[in-house]
């Protein structure tokens, strides 16, 4: 039940017929706006700033396996950001993936460009596969520690460090998490088909469930 509708139920019990009207016109034009507003901050925004990968999962949810290559406009990105930033002053949380967002050359400026618009009470994270994470740059560890972004890692079955790349959240006060755990020897895991996809050269496995 909306705040307009507890004020309208709450009015039917207490309050005469006779003065019940101009009390719903008087609350409908101060409260809906609250009430819109209030809504527009619980939105989750995703942006995939690239729709290729450098994994063949077999299960992608974005067909990465299957796309092109292609990256997002980093002008076209600021200009959406600005005219959100008009519409939804403050944001349940924005999430950067794609695809691999970390294949993106101009990832560092898509950070910056998103604080500027959005300050740290909206959460903003990228959410990637990890594999690129340890051949990152120390700027690019630096900047996600300045602008507050956090880092959301798929702990696929890879060989990957995870470890080491927890330590280097921690040295730069980065919020980690692990975007989902595959950690149950008893799924069976298929492999995609295809062979070097996005310039990696790596075959991922995603459980079969």
């Amino acid at each position: 039940m909306t705040m307009l509708s507890k004020l309208r139920a709450f009015y039917r019990r207490v309050v005469p017929l006779s003065i019940r009207q101009p009390l719903y016109k008087i609350h409908s034009f101060v409260f809906r706006p609250i009430v819109k507003l209030t809504a527009r901050q619980s939105y989750h925004i995703q942006v995939a700033l690239v729709d290729h990968c450098n994994l063949d999962c077999r299960s992608c949810s974005q067909f990465s396996p299957l796309a092109p290559e292609r990256y997002l406009d980093i002008s076209a990105y600021e200009r959406d950001i600005a005219r959100l930033r008009e519409l939804m002053p403050q944001l349940r949380s924005l999430y950067l993936f794609g695809g691999e967002p970390l294949l993106h050359p101009q990832l560092l400026d898509f950070l910056t460009i998103t604080r500027k618009y959005f300050d740290f009470r909206t959460p903003v994270a990228i959410i990637t596969n990890g594999v690129l994470l340890l051949k990152q740059s120390l700027q690019f560890w630096q900047i996600c520690s300045d602008n507050h972004i956090e880092l959301w890692v798929s702990n696929y079955p890879l060989k990957i460090d995870y470890q080491q790349i927890e330590a280097m959240a921690k040295q730069y006060s980065i919020i980690f998490k692990y975007n989902n755990t595959f950690q149950d020897n008893t799924v069976a895991w298929g492999r995609w088909p295809f062979k070097n996809r996005g310039g990696g050269g790596v075959n991922c496995s995603v459980p079969l469930v």
